[in-house]
């Protein structure tokens, strides 16, 4: 009877055991923890937000250090001009850096109208003095020409260089005041601009 008694006492304390420690599984605060799937969606969406964060502000430290290296690199003087009948002649002064004929633009604004011209390279590289002729663009309501002059023909922008700026069948005027802004391509920034009135 007591071999009986026992048995019966140690399957209670066993059958106790297990209800205790079934409910310590059973009990934990599921609210708590993230399913696997949830997780797994919670985790991408970190992920991702993390690496665009980190993209753009490694986009946005190298374009600054590149303008800061531009800004070392390129020491361009004022742009000298003089006027021409129906224009302006600009001369460019020495520069510390050499810079392609096709990674400029020259801009020319009247304060109100803007237009853009982008010499070819190639046109400018034939080893002797060469010309590009870049058309006329209307400003307003002057028809604008604009003509470059590479003195070396060598492609590149250098001292002495030049270019013009004339209206057909009209002059700049005398109490506008035109702005020509010469451009960077490449890190679309400003490199100098001039002013001048007709």
């Amino acid at each position: 009877m007591e071999h009986r008694l026992g048995k019966d006492l140690n399957d209670g304390i066993s059958y106790v055991i297990a209800e205790d420690w079934q409910s310590t599984l059973t009990d934990t605060p599921q609210g708590l923890r993230l399913k696997p799937k949830k997780r797994t969606i919670v985790i991408v969406v970190v992920t991702v937000f993390v690496v665009t964060l980190s993209v753009t502000a490694i986009v946005l430290l190298n374009e600054a250090h590149q303008r800061d290296v531009y800004n070392r690199e390129h020491t361009w003087s004022s742009l000298s001009r003089t006027l021409i009948p129906g224009g302006v002649k600009i001369v460019f002064p020495p520069l510390s850096k050499k810079v392609a004929w096709g990674d400029v633009s020259m801009l020319l604004t009247d304060g109100t109208n803007t237009k853009e011209w982008k010499p070819l390279t190639t046109d400018l590289n034939n080893g002797t003095a060469a010309n590009w002729v870049g058309g006329s663009q209307m400003l307003g309501s002057l028809k604008v020409f604009l003509n470059v002059t590479d003195l070396t023909g060598n492609g590149y922008v250098n001292q002495g260089d030049c270019f013009t700026l004339t209206v057909g069948g009209g002059v700049f005027s005398t109490t506008a005041t035109y702005t020509i802004t010469i451009m960077d391509i490449p890190l679309a920034a400003a490199i100098c601009h001039i002013d001048f009135q007709g």
